[in-house]
């Protein structure tokens, strides 16, 4: 049995055999444009016929590249891009919700968060 989306989320299946596709992540985001980038987002939920669980992966998603824009570091995405083996391109489609991360960026988000809130070495 197909999932049942509700009509405003995008479908992007271009040349598919008409069946509905994952919604991307920013999708999922009220508005879209917060995703990202405001922590007062709110989210498509059950009343809209969405998967509990892919709401669930966006939002990590969303909090996670929150967490990245929030260090206001300029230099990060080249950075992260160059150490996962990723483009800057992909880094951004995935920051804003416009694809779904892949396993090389939710590394490069891990390793964000660790270096960012880890509490200092006591060791010096």
């Amino acid at each position: 049995m197909a999932r049942k989306f509700d009509p405003s989320v995008r479908r992007h299946c271009l040349g598919t055999s008409g069946g509905m596709s994952t919604p991307r992540p920013r999708d999922l985001c009220i508005p879209e444009a917060a995703f990202g980038r405001s922590a007062g987002a709110r989210w498509r939920g059950d009343t809209d016929g969405v998967d509990a669980a892919l709401v669930a992966v966006a939002r990590a998603q969303h909090e996670a590249a929150l967490m990245a824009y929030r260090l206001r570091d300029r230099t990060l995405a080249r950075r992260m891009a160059t150490e996962f083996g990723f483009s800057v391109k992909t880094w951004s489609d995935h920051s804003l919700g416009k694809r779904w991360a892949s396993r090389a960026t939710w590394a490069a988000f891990t390793t964000i968060a660790m270096r960012t809130c880890a509490p200092p070495d006591e060791t010096g």
